[in-house]
């Protein structure tokens, strides 16, 4: 049995520099905003850290689980705000 394989791509330095300049303003804007998201999240309170880090573990079986497993945490948060909204 062969495997299907692509050989090594060779890439110019001339392209690498133009893809690195042309990316330059997205990996600052994304530096930025996962800075502000990590200030915001050290400002809730509660449980909302542990919510997320729980998202994102979550997320590769929510993808392997066309999506339910969003679902049922979209509904628990849901379920969550209700509580704290009538505190």
């Amino acid at each position: 049995m062969t495997r299907n394989v692509t050989p090594p791509f060779r890439v110019s330095e001339r392209a690498v520099k133009l893809v690195r300049e042309r990316n330059e303003l997205d990996l600052e804007l994304y530096r930025f905003t996962s800075d502000l998201f990590a200030e915001q999240l050290r400002r809730q309170s509660g449980s909302f850290g542990l919510e997320v880090s729980a998202c994102k573990a979550l997320r590769p079986l929510s993808r392997a689980a066309a999506g339910s497993t969003e679902r049922v945490l979209r509904k628990l948060l849901r379920r969550r705000a209700l509580r704290e909204g009538s505190r």
